[in-house]
This record gives structure tokens, C-alpha cells and sequence, in this order.
């Protein structure tokens, strides 16, 4: 089976669990990807098959810094990026185990384009160019029934767990940059859980940077709008379904959602 095609198989064969909301069945073994690199090319494939199915367009990313073997990007499209407007906010979500899957996490948005260019954008012209950070949450789905069977590639080609995203309420833009340690608090019916957060890579800002110039290298500029989360304070958090759900990052600000069963 030439690469191309066993791309563009292995794309088809993930894109029907991404438009319906259900879990399926591992890659068959000819089409697993086998590297960093033929993971990205079928993450890239189902992305442009899930854009042309929907209408939709890729509002923003989740991102990582990288490591030594393993390399952390991952659209989110816009359709499936939920904005703070009420007090509770009601959001559709498919559940894991009767739960959702949250991550909490800090977003920027941008305001205007990086268009692509030949040399680096320095930290200093992607801070000039967002617009705002806010409060967010990453929400979880993973779409394999059994992930544990599962290769990093193949959670790579396949979005890497994200069923979208909730864009919390606007915080200061410098101290969002600043924020290598955040205290979150979750109270849900009679839990309380406290956690003492720590950015993965110390400050939200490297992933950022690393993104915006990885993106660049792809041939894929920053569209003003697009939104960037960049790792998790606290890991996964399950919480219910049919609950109000408080959730106050000390120093920052609070929110309150509520979460259904997505059909």
C-alpha cells in the first residue's frame, strides 16, 4: 500500500468516530502510524476531512513543548471551542465512564494574524500579537476503545484526546504569562478538591512561542481569533454530569459550569 493512500485510509477509517461521538477500534496494523511524522500526517488528513464534513475551520490548538520522543500538537476547531457567556455556563460534552474529562488549563487568544515568513517570531512579536488569555478547560474524549492497548502515535494521529475546549472568563494577559504555579479549587455537590497546580513547562508562554514558530515550519500561519491552550495545571479531573460545577483559580478568577450529556 503506497503512504499516500494507506495516509488517506487510515484518516477515512478515525473520521466517522470524530463526527458521530463514539470510541472504535484501533487502526488495522497496516495503517497504525509507526513514527512522529506519519502520525502527524494522518492528524492532518482526518483534520481536513473533519473541516470539509462539518464546515468548519481550525479555531485554535493544544500544545506542548516538546520532548525528546514525543511531540505534542493537536488541533481544535471551532465548532467545538464553547465561550464563557452565562453564569452557569451549559455545555455538551461526551462523557467517559459516566464523567467528564476535564483538563484545567490557561488559553490565549490571538487578535491579529502571524503571517508565514522566513525568519522566527520572537516571544516578543506573539505577545504583541494576542489579544487576550482567559480561564479554560480542555475537555477529554478519548476515541479508541481501548486506549491502553494504544501507542503515543496513534493518540498523535488522532488528536490527541481533545473534544474541544471551554473559554472561560478574561484575565490579565502579563499575569497569565507569568503563571507557573496556579491553586485550583473544584467544589461539585459534596466534593472539594483543592490542587496545587504547576504548569508542565514552567511558564504557559514557552509552548506558545515553540507553536507558533512549529506552525510556521508546517506552512501553517496564526489566523487572528485562533485560541492556544498549552498544558494542563492539574492532569485529568473527572467530574458529573448533571451538576453545577464551581471552579476557582485563586488570584485569577472563578467559574461555574454544567455539563450534559452530548447526543
Amino acid at each position: 500500500m503506497g503512504n499516500n493512500k494507506r495516509i488517506q485510509d487510515a484518516a477515512t477509517f478515525l473520521l466517522k468516530r470524530h463526527l458521530i461521538g463514539e470510541q472504535g477500534a484501533q487502526l488495522p496494523a497496516d495503517m497504525r502510524p509507526t513514527s512522529i511524522a506519519d502520525a502527524l500526517a494522518i492528524q492532518t488528513q482526518l483534520s481536513q476531512l473533519i473541516c470539509t464534513h462539518t464546515n468548519d475551520v481550525i479555531g485554535g490548538w493544544k500544545c506542548l513543548l516538546p520532548s525528546a520522543d514525543k511531540l505534542v500538537v493537536a488541533p481544535i476547531f471551532k465548532a467545538n471551542i464553547h465561550e464563557h457567556r452565562l453564569t452557569p455556563d451549559f455545555l455538551h460534552a461526551l462523557p467517559m465512564d459516566q464523567n467528564i474529562k476535564i483538563e484545567p488549563e490557561l488559553a490565549f487568544r490571538f487578535s491579529d494574524d502571524l503571517p508565514l515568513r522566513q525568519t522566527p517570531y520572537s516571544q516578543q512579536d506573539i505577545v504583541a500579537a494576542l489579544g487576550s488569555a482567559h480561564l479554560a478547560l480542555e475537555l477529554i474524549y478519548v476515541y479508541y476503545h481501548q486506549p491502553q492497548q494504544c501507542h503515543y502515535f496513534d493518540m498523535l494521529a488522532d488528536g490527541l484526546v481533545n473534544q474541544g475546549l471551554y473559554l472561560g472568563p478574561q484575565i490579565s494577559l502579563h499575569d497569565a504569562q507569568q503563571a507557573s504555579e496556579i491553586t485550583i479549587n473544584i467544589d461539585f455537590a459534596q466534593t472539594t478538591l483543592q490542587l496545587k497546580g504547576k504548569h508542565p513547562n514552567n511558564l504557559p508562554m514557552a509552548p506558545l512561542v515553540w507553536l507558533v514558530n512549529y506552525l510556521q515550519s508546517q506552512g501553517a500561519p496564526i489566523v487572528a481569533g485562533q485560541t492556544v491552550i498549552t498544558g494542563s495545571y492539574a492532569g485529568v479531573i473527572d467530574v458529573p454530569l448533571n451538576t453545577d460545577i464551581n471552579i476557582t483559580y485563586l488570584g485569577f478568577a472563578a467559574m461555574q459550569v454544567h455539563f450534559f450529556w452530548k447526543s
